[in-house]
């Protein structure tokens, strides 16, 4: 049954029972008009040390409308199962990490980034020497080669030709087009300047946006003008419900190379989405020559696929034989200074820590909610003063939103009441001993949530 979202988009609502006819017809799948994306930047800063200032990131999301979505997710499912076919087929199942679901190994409910972070920790204590190619593509699903990923997309389904309904959707969610939900809530009049505590902010001007945001005939006349097209010869759109399997597929052959040059050395080859993970036991791989092996297979797949320079980095671990413990060498890269990375951890041969940049997400999260509490406060108190408003202040609303909850250990194996921080307990759970440092890291997380607080109290100059 079709999952019908409920944001707000240029298509009208509809029943499960109507998606379900449309995506179930395949004349009108192929003869469905496709809305344009609507796009918005997902916006952090890099973490850097003390002192020092973080380099400012962006992603682009794009979000289709409710009937684009139903049958974007409908054929997500066909090529699901084909893909996954596939992968068994080649014995290479074992080697996709993300978009998949993986049975953890007791059998109850599927594997996540903490499990799979576990394995390849574990898989490199048990080698004792080894090395460790952490790699992650550049700009991922943008330079995804439409010509390549057709072919994949007729290799998996036996296809020799395209049937009108696949090539609507391939054609729609490669020559894609976009509004800036930004352009467009200004252009609708839902964003504009507006008083907040004696200041002038950019903000929403109504108290809810509709769920279809404007007509067909202001579409024509207000939205059209905002429209941009996909004209590059690669690219999917991020946020797309068939995206996640199509990154997949697209890299059938490469990981299928990887997983048999892996085996001929006795190692062993993981891909979560863009991020590589290459581990050869012992220490006489000629990692330079590795690393252009690499490269030169993935831009195999397009011009346009490459390595993050940046971000690629080679780990060499040994076992010491006097204290047993393993001791963790950063032998090329500039990241992982203290310790392999991978998917939010940090690795330094016998302990796991949350990553840097995982507690510096953490850090803006906290930000973003704090500073919308103190916003609140200054709205719905205005005639208070700085000591009024910091004694009002309730840091445990804060916590509960995406930290430390009140009994966690009862809630936590309920995925829509997990925090931050039952997601850091079921880490140490999953890691063990190993894990241990990472409840260490998140010591005084309230006492820093009082502090900005203060901070941006004392700081707003429209109160006494």
């Amino acid at each position: 049954m079709a999952r019908i979202r409920t944001y707000p988009h240029f298509d009208a609502n509809l029943s499960e029972a109507e998606a379900d006819v449309l995506v179930g017809d395949p004349q009108k799948v192929s003869k469905h008009a496709f809305f344009p994306f609507i796009e918005y930047s997902e916006g952090w800063t890099k973490f850097a040390a003390k002192g020092l200032h973080g380099k400012r990131k962006s992603r682009p999301i794009k979000y289709a409308s409710r009937r684009d979505s139903c049958i974007y997710s409908h054929y997500r499912e066909i090529l699901s199962v084909a893909y996954e076919s596939a992968l068994a087929k080649r014995g290479i199942e074992r080697a996709v990490l993300a978009y998949r679901r993986i049975p953890k190994a007791s059998g109850k409910g599927n594997k996540s980034n903490i499990h799979f972070a576990a394995d390849a920790f574990s898989e490199i204590s048990r080698m004792g020497d080894c090395l460790v190619y952490a790699l992650d593509i550049s700009s991922f699903f943008e330079s995804i080669d439409h010509a390549v990923l057709k072919q994949r997309w007729k290799q998996v389904m036996g296809f020799s030709t395209m049937p009108p309904d696949h090539y609507s959707v391939f054609r729609n969610v490669t020559r894609y087009s976009t509004v800036s939900r930004e352009k467009l809530y200004r252009a609708l009049g839902f964003i504009g300047s507006k008083n907040v505590g004696g200041r002038t902010v950019t903000g929403y001007i109504i108290k809810r946006v509709p769920l279809q945001v404007c007509s067909g005939k202001i579409f024509r006349k207000k939205v059209l003008p905002l429209i941009s097209a996909n004209s590059n010869a690669c690219g999917i759109p991020q946020g797309s419900p068939i995206s996640d399997v199509l990154a997949n597929l697209y890299m059938l052959e490469f990981d299928t190379a990887m997983v048999a040059e892996a085996a001929s050395l006795g190692g062993s080859y993981r891909r979560y989405s863009d991020d590589i993970l290459l581990t050869v036991p012992g220490h006489a791989d000629d990692w330079q020559a590795r690393l252009k092996s690499i490269n030169s297979t993935l831009t195999a797949l397009g011009s346009n696929l490459k390595i993050q320079p940046t971000k690629t980095t080679v780990h060499k671990f040994s076992k010491s034989s006097t204290s047993g413990q393993h001791l963790c060498e950063r032998i090329c890269g500039t990241a992982g200074r203290n310790g392999l990375e991978y998917l939010g951890f940090r690795f330094d041969g016998n302990r796991v820590f949350l990553r840097d940049s995982t507690r510096s997400r953490l850090q803006r999260k906290m930000t973003y909610t704090v500073k919308a509490a103190v916003w609140g406060l200054l709205r719905n108190y205005p005639g208070k003063g700085r000591a009024e408003l910091k004694s009002l202040f309730n840091a445990d609303l804060v916590l509960r939103k995406f930290y430390k909850v009140r009994d966690f250990e009862a809630v936590v194996t309920e995925p829509d009441k997990w925090t931050f921080w039952t997601y850091a307990i079921r880490a140490q759970k999953v890691l063990g001993d190993s894990g241990r440092p990472i409840g260490r890291q998140l010591r005084n997380f309230r006492r820093s949530i009082v502090h900005k607080a203060n901070r941006l109290i004392d700081a707003t100059t429209a109160i006494p």
